[in-house]
């Protein structure tokens, strides 16, 4: 529309008949204030003053109220210009033209134009309506977000970021962005890490990046990040911040459940074939070791070796059982330093250990070897001991055997071995079993000798050559089993060993 310097309208085009709802012709002459809402006038009239003492100027448009022949209201966007006059400018019967008296320069036309914005308003609402679901969505995750433009500024952030990483507000709203990453920095367990993981991402901004974050007090963050575009355009990156330090702590108890387990685990192992003092293997190893071991006949020769501590009890009762364990320890160590080639070294229990050797070409040479290396003295809490063990050797011969057999024989000839003096080894022969046999059916019949009546008392005078005379008798304990009658030197050691009632009894 053109003005005249009172504000009237000399011509409008038919474009702003339609959005004024006007018949074209019915514009001119009308001034343009009447087509504008109430208050609105004065910012128009302010822009046209504008135009005119700043002829060369572009003054940005004015956001107003149209008014329309109907009364009714609509957004519109206000611009003016001055355009060189091509004619008379005024309304159809109505004279006139601009002048230097007017303010409107010679030669020039003022031009109002006018633009309804409607559409623009049903867009700013679309975009102020998609703004509010970002942000309410940004601020409902418990994520932390960071937008930061190319050019290294904060172009957007929620409030779970400065939370997450206790930044205050007013720190992001300085000129510079420096304080914050100072204090972003400061809490990374890694600053140089940190930072060297920014610089790779500033050379490659199309790049995306995920890694895990410590921090000093102990707070773990996984970190992503990925580059912000417009269209092809790559113009800031998004940082995204969780934090999953319960989860971490979820996963190392989990861990530590797990090798709590695997340790339990181990232990129960152990337990099941480890001797818990020494470390050998157990009773269960060893008979499992000697059944499979008799099961395979390509072994020429299957072993048993079988050693019992002398006078260990002496041990406990004078030094104390800790003593005892000790020396267990000690014994069990140099045992399995004598014979580090053998299939099994056990303990049974108490101070009773074995030997399993699968086809030894020499088990004596073995044995006696065991006898000297175990009877080196050794300190125990300042007391000098001299193990004394007594050993059974009972090897697999012509005839088949089952593993108790075999370890029964061991066991008979170690008792053989203590009964000949102690800290030797005796292999087993059959003979020791028919002396196992008379020594258990004499003990079983000593037990009941006294009930019976078998036990009696010789007295025996003793004279003096000096006096000449008998001067005290000694009392003789006899045994008479079914007729016979059991030497003293037979019976009186085997009471003094089984605690029977006649161990007192003198020859």
């Amino acid at each position: 529309m053109a003005l005249s310097a009172d504000g009237t309208i000399t011509i409008a085009n038919a474009a702003a008949a339609r959005l004024f709802g006007f018949p074209r012709g019915e514009l001119a002459g009308r001034n343009y204030r009447k087509l504008l809402a109430a208050g609105f006038g004065d910012d128009v009239d302010r822009l046209l003053r504008r135009i005119i003492l700043e002829p060369g100027g572009y003054p940005p448009p004015q956001e107003v109220r149209g008014l329309r022949r109907d009364g009714t209201e609509f957004p519109a966007e206000v611009a003016c210009s001055l355009v060189p006059s091509g004619g008379r400018d005024h309304a159809p019967g109505q004279a006139g033209q601009a002048g230097h008296d007017d303010g409107i320069p010679a030669g020039t036309r003022l031009l109002l134009s006018v633009r309804g914005t409607s559409h623009r308003q049903a867009a700013d609402a679309d975009l102020r309506e998609a703004m509010s679901l970002l942000t309410a969505t940004l601020e409902s995750t418990a994520d932390g977000i960071l937008v930061m433009s190319s050019e290294g500024h904060v172009a957007g952030y929620n409030d779970q970021f400065l939370t997450m990483w206790n930044i205050p507000a007013e720190l992001l709203k300085g000129d510079s962005e420096e304080p914050v990453m100072r204090l972003i920095v400061s809490q990374v367990a890694d600053p140089i890490a940190f930072m060297a993981r920014l610089t790779e991402l500033e050379e490659d901004p199309e790049a995306e990046s995920h890694d895990v974050l410590d921090f000093k007090d102990g707070r773990t963050f996984e970190r992503y990040s990925r580059p912000q575009r417009v269209g092809e355009n790559v113009v800031g990156r998004v940082w995204s911040f969780r934090d999953v330090t319960p989860r971490r702590k979820a996963q190392e108890q989990a861990q530590q459940a797990m090798l709590d387990l695997a340790a339990q685990a181990e232990k129960l192992r152990a337990m099941a074939f480890q001797d818990p003092l020494t470390g050998l293997a157990n009773r269960a190893v060893f008979n499992d070791a000697l059944a499979e071991s008799l099961q395979e006949p390509r072994l020429k020769a299957v072993d048993v070796l079988l050693l019992d501590l002398d006078d260990f009890k002496e041990v406990n009762d004078i030094l104390g059982h800790q003593a005892g364990d000790d020396m267990l320890v000690e014994v069990a160590r140099r045992l399995r330093g004598c014979v580090p080639t053998a299939d099994v070294v056990a303990r049974l229990g108490g101070d009773e250990f074995v030997v399993l050797l699968t086809a030894c070409p020499d088990a004596d040479e073995i044995a006696a070897c065991i006898v000297r290396c175990l009877h080196v003295p050794l300190t125990i809490n300042g007391a000098v001991l001299r193990p004394s063990l007594s050993l059974g050797l009972a090897s697999l011969a012509q005839d088949s055997v089952g593993p108790s057999e075999l370890l029964r024989q061991a066991d008979i000839a170690m008792y053989a071995a203590k009964a000949a003096g102690k800290n030797r080894f005796l292999r087993f022969h059959p003979d020791m079993m028919t002396a196992l046999v008379q020594r258990t059916d004499m003990e079983s019949a000593l037990q009941l000798a006294v009930p019976r009546g078998q036990i009696s008392v010789d007295f025996q005078p003793i004279v003096s050559h000096r006096m000449g005379q008998v001067v005290k008798f000694e009392a003789l304990a006899r045994w008479d089993r079914g007729g016979e009658r059991i030497p003293p030197s037979i019976f009186i050691p085997l009471a003094e060993r089984t605690g029977s009632s006649t161990k007192s009894a003198r020859r």
